[in-house]
This record gives C-alpha cells, sequence and structure tokens, in this order.
C-alpha cells in the first residue's frame, strides 16, 4: 500500500488518495448493505427528504475516509438504491487537507478524480458564507458538501498560466483553484456572490447555474450532463 510523504506533491498525493478509495469501497459498501433496512425504515418516516446518514468512518494509516450513505428521497430510494459520497481529510507537510473521490466522472473518458479542498479554501467558506465561528475541520468540510449537494461546475481560464486557472462554480459561490492532474482537482479558496461583481469568476457561477439545471440522473442515480453541453465545459465534480 502507498502512504502519504511529504516529499511527494500533491498531485502524487491526489493519485494516492484515489487508489485508496477504491480499495476501501468493497468494505463500505458491504457495511451499508448491512444497514440496508434500517435506511428503507428512515427513509420511509421522512418520505421526500434529502437525507444524509451517518458516514462509515475508516481510519487508513494516513487518511481517514468517511462513505456517507444518501438519497434523494423515499421514490429514489425504491428507484435507484442507495447512493454515497466518499469524502475524508490527510495531512501533508504539516498541512490538513480535506478531500472528495469522485469514482463515476463523465467527462475525460469517465476516469476517476479526487478533489482536494484546502484549509484557506475552508476559512474562506466560513468567512464569505457562514459568517460565524465555526472551526476550520473536517465538520465544516462536511456540512460544505451538504450545502452544495456535492455538485459543482468547472471551468478552466484560457490563460493556464495564471493563479487559480479554475473556477468551479457551486450552488453557494466559486471555488477557485486549479488541475494538477487529469484526476486531481485542487480547490484552494472560495468566493461567495457577495464578492463576485463582475468578470470571470461572476460568469463562471452564471454558467454554473445554468447548467445545474441540466443534470439528469441515469439508472444508477448518479448525476451527469448530457453530452453535448458536457463538451462546453471543462471539469464537473
Amino acid at each position: 500500500m502507498k502512504i502519504i510523504l511529504d516529499s511527494m506533491d500533491l498531485a502524487e498525493v491526489g493519485q494516492i488518495v484515489l487508489e485508496r478509495s477504491v480499495d476501501k469501497m468493497t468494505d463500505a459498501m458491504c457495511a451499508m448493505l448491512r444497514k440496508q433496512k434500517d435506511y428503507e425504515r428512515a427513509m420511509r418516516r421522512r418520505g421526500e427528504v434529502k437525507t444524509y446518514f451517518k458516514p462509515i468512518v475508516y481510519k487508513d494509516v494516513d487518511i481517514t475516509f468517511n462513505f456517507v450513505p444518501y438519497c434523494n428521497g423515499k421514490k429514489d430510494l425504491a428507484k435507484y438504491g442507495l447512493l454515497f459520497l466518499i469524502i475524508g481529510q490527510f495531512r501533508h507537510s504539516g498541512d490538513n487537507y480535506y478531500f472528495m473521490s469522485m469514482l463515476d466522472c463523465y467527462k475525460n473518458g469517465k476516469i476517476p478524480q479526487v478533489a482536494i479542498y484546502t484549509t484557506h479554501m475552508l476559512q474562506r467558506y466560513v468567512e464569505r458564507h457562514l459568517k460565524d465561528d465555526s472551526p476550520v475541520n473536517f465538520d465544516t468540510f462536511f456540512k460544505f458538501v451538504r450545502e452544495t449537494d456535492g455538485l459543482s461546475i468547472g471551468f478552466e481560464d484560457e490563460n493556464y498560466k495564471v493563479e487559480n486557472s479554475c473556477q468551479w462554480a457551486t450552488s453557494i459561490g466559486v471555488t477557485c483553484g486549479e488541475v494538477l492532474h487529469p484526476c486531481v482537482l485542487l480547490h484552494k479558496t472560495f468566493i461567495n456572490e457577495d464578492t463576485i461583481m463582475k468578470g470571470k469568476k461572476k460568469t463562471t457561477i452564471d454558467n454554473g447555474y445554468l447548467l445545474s439545471n441540466f443534470m439528469q440522473y441515469d439508472k444508477y442515480g448518479r448525476r451527469f450532463l448530457p453530452r453535448s453541453i458536457a463538451k462546453h465545459f471543462n471539469y464537473a465534480v
């Protein structure tokens, strides 16, 4: 098993996180299947309400994985079964990082990807959106994931050499960063609508909102954009 070393760059670390996310999937899916009846009973009570269940947590040496079961309502549970997000955290070169692994991406030949989020991005999320004294930790990252439904739509600046050349539109604002590797996306900061008055980032969030209206679900309940639309943007989470 590959482990995270401080001598590695974040692109290498991201690929390790992705590989080990795949390795953990079988155990996590077995654990969710054992709790399937509990999830079904809960959704009978809750009805058509999007629900995130308690994460199944694996502390795997230097990475903590959280498999988060969820469904969009009682009917969706019957139609698609239980869905889940893979999120977690790790340390590298003395800093905390948070991540979401996406094993069913529909861009770049459907290769899996991992989105890495810096503590600075979370600080800006707290400062500019939550506007409270929330600590910068995994719980706050989980709140960000729930609030955005784990969905963002990304556009890359034509001038790829500029800092934070990639912007991702979410339902609450824009995250900015860069693509470290076709499989590794780095989200470095967060800007909300209050600070987006004009320019490329305003265009990003407007286009992101527009594209999110075209989201569809496949037979497994996974979100995707029609190919005729997906070809017009760069990266989606």
